[in-house]
């Protein structure tokens, strides 16, 4: 969906405002990831309050989420055009546009290494985004000792950084091209995913909830920047394969998260990176 998402806006807006455009509309997106974590445990807890046990109270707090996404699927279909001209059916009939091959297109895009190059960086900054989501609320009930609903009001501040933090990183991608063209938005990118690692360091050294949440929302500010600032260069790979572009970009995503939650799995605790280095080092000895 994600995909499918920014391959839209990428052909519905100016080249100049794209960055803008994609961010938004991802990052609005994400949001869905802070409210989950905000408002979940608390649908779960009203179908304990019905009578419902765990086992079943999950399984119906899935309706709400899973009914949302069949409404929107629907209003799409029915009722979005594919381009500003219109539908890709209609145009392809009237002969305003050639049918592409799909195939072509993706081992065009498969061959064009920076397709590759932010596959790497995109998993370093959304693949993180997706392991904080999926531990935060554990990670504070364990470091904190917070309650689940409250550890999950904690964890949903990172997910609500997406309001406007994504759409930032796309602004700011914007503007480094307006003043500096495409150096520009390299320049803007490497800066904002700097900071979201070292600020991804500090956070990990957080003993303290009231500096811990801050840090927090810092390293969730740069994190969704980041994601924004890389599809604002996307568009700009290989215009006629842009669709494709995307898709590689977005499953590095996969690529990340599938590594960390090996890695959180098989070394558990807060010093699961520590232990693995360690044991990589002795290995290598």
């Amino acid at each position: 969906t994600f995909v499918v998402t920014q391959y839209w806006t990428s052909i519905m807006f100016a080249k100049v405002v794209v960055g803008t455009a994609n961010a938004t509309s991802a990052g609005w997106g994400n949001l869905g990831g802070g409210v989950t974590q905000a408002l979940m445990p608390q649908f779960l807890e009203l179908m304990r309050v019905f009578g419902l046990d765990d086992d079943k109270a999950w399984r119906v707090v899935m309706v709400i989420p899973g009914s949302m996404a069949l409404g929107i699927g629907l209003l799409l279909f029915f009722f979005s055009d594919d381009c500003p001209d219109g539908n890709y059916r209609t145009l392809i009939a009237s002969g305003r546009k050639t049918a592409a091959n799909p195939l072509k297109t993706m081992a065009r895009a498969s061959s064009n290494i920076r397709s590759w190059i932010l596959f790497l960086l995109y998993a370093c900054c959304f693949g993180v985004e997706l392991i904080m989501n999926g531990n935060l609320a554990d990670y504070f009930g364990e470091q904190f000792g917070l309650s689940e609903g409250h550890a999950g009001l904690a964890a949903s501040l990172f997910g609500l950084m997406n309001l406007f933090a994504r759409s930032l990183g796309g602004l700011a991608s914007d503007l480094g091209s307006k003043y500096r063209g495409m150096k520009g938005r390299l320049i803007v990118f490497f800066a904002v995913e700097l900071l979201e690692g070292v600020l991804l360091l500090v956070f990990s050294r957080m003993r303290v909830l009231g500096a811990a949440l801050p840090t927090l929302i810092l390293f969730s500010t740069f994190v969704q920047m980041s994601e924004g600032a890389t599809f604002g260069i996307v568009p700009y790979v290989d215009g006629p394969a842009t669709g494709a572009v995307s898709g590689i970009v977005g499953a590095g995503v996969n690529f990340v998260y599938v590594t960390l939650v090996l890695l959180f799995d098989n070394f558990p605790g807060p010093l699961a990176a520590t232990d693995l280095l360690c044991r990589t080092w002795m290995v290598q000895r």
